[in-house]
């Protein structure tokens, strides 16, 4: 599988609670067992009420209401739809439309099948983030036409993840670390007398295959990649991207990383490359070649990789 994976730490405490499909597993060094159980269960609530926000699979979620409300019309929505909407704005237009929370109806097609041109047409002109009007002072999304599918699903597990660290950091825990399904991690200080969390990226091939391991102190890394036979689309053209197995972003926090990981694997490696080169606080592993290739190569940009043993 693609995603970045933790080895297991001596002496600190662990839990697992499963939310937005996935396990998440939060690790604190160096506090007392008791007083961190109650801190990772308020942090699992957390998460819970912010998959309640986000998750286009449950009806009352802000995701539904907005996918299910009529153009024109302004729909209230809550603090974590609202920030995640915003970072997901921001990250869109940083890279040029790779990323996009609006794309939701390309992707729901291509799900169905190869469409025709007319089924594509119609369904680029229902997707992206210029369709969707965000009022953060009003905490109000308008969509601008029917049929506009928003899906958070590239950012929200990032986003719980901070949040999660964040409220592990409010009860005075220096040292965590919240694995969001293998897919994004966030850290918060490095446990105590380590240089870092030990992390290694699973091969997209399995078979218990290493890209590399390295140590990892603070901010957030994320995966991600298309298994064979599957596809990712491009919202920039609307078609399956090629080119990339699997894509790594690490970044000042997990939500940033979990979009722009998936952002890197529709983007060249050269847009990739002169993205890093302009944020020194980004960096990106890519893993070229479709999932079928017996021959692959790798890219790294940024100096956070270049640390991979």
């Amino acid at each position: 599988m693609e995603g970045v994976e933790s080895e297991p730490l001596a002496d600190a405490f662990r839990a697992a609670h499963d939310a937005m499909a996935a396990t998440f597993q939060i690790t604190i060094a160096g506090a007392d067992a008791r007083y961190a159980a109650q801190a990772a269960a308020a942090a699992f609530e957390r998460i819970d009420a912010i998959e309640g926000e986000l998750s286009r699979f449950i009806p009352s979620s802000d995701t539904a209401r907005l996918n299910r409300q009529a153009p024109g019309a302004p729909l209230r929505i809550g603090a974590a739809t609202v920030e995640c909407l915003a970072l997901a704005a921001r990250i869109g237009a940083e890279t040029g439309g790779a990323f996009d929370a609006a794309a939701g109806a390309l992707i729901e097609l291509w799900n169905r099948g190869a469409p025709s041109a007319e089924e594509l047409a119609a369904a680029r002109a229902a997707a992206g983030s210029h369709l969707l009007s965000l009022d953060p002072e009003a905490h109000t999304a308008t969509a601008a036409v029917a049929g506009l599918r928003v899906d958070l699903g590239g950012i929200g597990k990032g986003y719980a993840a901070d949040a999660a660290a964040a409220l592990l950091a409010d009860w005075g825990l220096a040292h965590a670390l919240v694995n969001a399904g293998g897919s994004s991690l966030r850290a918060t200080g490095a446990p105590p007398n380590s240089p870092g969390w030990p992390l290694f990226f699973p091969h997209p091939a399995g078979g218990g295959r290493r890209l590399g391991a390295l140590r990892f102190a603070d901010g957030g890394v994320s995966g991600s990649g298309v298994k064979k036979g599957a596809h990712i689309i491009d919202p920039r053209t609307g078609v399956p991207a090629a080119g990339t197995r699997a894509a790594w972003a690490a970044a000042p926090t997990a939500a940033e990383a979990d979009a722009l990981s998936t952002a890197f694997m529709v983007m060249a490696p050269g847009e990739v490359e002169r993205f890093c080169a302009g944020r020194a606080d980004i960096a990106a592993l890519l893993l070229a070649g479709p999932a079928d290739a017996e021959i692959e190569g790798t890219y790294r940009f940024g100096a956070f990789f270049g640390n991979i043993l």
